[in-house]
């Protein structure tokens, strides 16, 4: 139990050795910091491994009468509700963009959601 909680508790700044990029044991405090720099760097910068999905955009015409498409009223209605200030989504886009755009706003935001 002594052993779980030392372990628990262990920094993880003291990292006393890591393998670089070729597998090369790097022992060095100044190496080490480099290569996790590379690694991140890599990891957040660099090329990506995703590879793209080809999506079927073909719809069931017998379904169609299901679906009911967004009007822009309810646009409207819910950018009037977002509260202001708050941290951007994925587009990066603060919610008072969409608002001092006005009704362009309205109709493409309606369009992209059809």
């Amino acid at each position: 139990m002594a052993r779980f909680r030392e372990r628990k508790t262990r920094d993880l700044n003291q990292v006393k050795c890591i393998k670089d990029a070729r597998d090369q044991l790097l022992m060095k405090e100044e190496d080490i910091k480099l290569r996790w720099r590379e690694y991140f760097d890599n990891l957040f910068n660099g090329e990506s491994e995703s590879t793209s999905i080809q999506l079927d955009d073909s719809f069931d015409d017998a379904n169609r009468h299901f679906v009911r498409r967004i009007q822009e009223n309810e646009v409207r209605e819910a950018i009037k509700r977002m509260k202001g200030d708050k941290a951007v989504g994925l587009d990066a886009i603060p919610i008072e963009v969409w608002r001092c755009l006005g009704d362009i706003a309205i109709v493409w935001l309606t369009k992209l959601f059809n």
